[in-house]
């Protein structure tokens, strides 16, 4: 999904703009390339993002985020054989002969791929399922929370990412309020809001987290913290 939000572009619709035009469509799902198949599993209406639809010809996905891998290793996938091969570096004008690599980097370390390959054949498909159930569970839980505070959630995200937003209150303010009870989060600021990337450890801290942000959010009243032209972190 775009990271600010967690919302999944209308991609069947792009797909078929892609496919009417003839041009190639590239899914960035670098956030939500390791979730969104296990939350569809476990029973979320996940739209169609991948090669599911016709026209998507490639997609990334980052293996360091909700693939639970460390740094240094990632993923790009394509429809085809054919289309792979675009990807490929060729060069044969040097004295050593031809050189070929899969991408425009040539030799790199391979630990962290080796360490990516342990930690995916560790988890499986069930471990996934598992981790990201608790991920979707730690949304719904903050997310009916903020709603009974009086925040308003922006759209309706599916899988790791949400962002709510209210208009009595400056939420920067809130969030530096978040901040001195130790919550290093983040901000949107179209409109206002408050943003977290969610995690299986944030299930057992949801009720915590928002003690906490009704305690900012009295705090900020209190010191004046209304709508206001303050920028971030002002």
């Amino acid at each position: 999904p775009c990271f600010p939000y967690g919302l999944v572009d209308p991609i069947a619709a792009l797909g078929e703009l892609a496919q009417r035009k003839d041009l190639w469509l590239h899914v960035d799902a670098c956030v939500g390339g390791y979730i969104a198949p296990f939350v569809r599993m476990n029973g979320a209406p996940v739209p169609a993002f991948d090669f599911e639809v016709p026209g998507v010809s490639s997609m990334s996905a980052d293996l360091h985020k909700y693939g639970y891998c460390a740094k240094g290793a990632s993923t790009v996938f394509f429809r085809s054989e054919a289309l792979r091969r675009r990807m490929i570096f060729e060069v044969g004008d040097w004295p050593a002969g031809k050189m070929v690599t899969p991408t425009l980097a040539g030799t790199r370390p391979g630990g962290a791929i080796a360490a990516a390959w342990a930690v995916m054949n560790v988890l499986g498909e069930a471990g996934y399922r598992a981790k990201h159930g608790e991920v979707t569970a730690a949304r719904e839980a903050i997310e009916a929370g903020v709603r009974s505070q009086g925040w308003r959630v922006l759209g309706e995200p599916l899988l790791g990412i949400t962002a709510f937003t209210r208009e009595d209150l400056n939420p920067f303010a809130v969030l530096k309020k978040l901040f001195e009870r130790g919550w290093v989060t983040s901000a949107v600021t179209e409109p206002r809001g408050l943003h977290l990337m969610l995690s299986p450890v944030h299930l057992a801290v949801a009720d915590r987290y928002l003690e906490d942000l009704a305690w900012a959010s009295d705090a900020a009243r209190a010191d004046g913290g209304k709508p206001a032209e303050a920028r971030y972190g002002g």
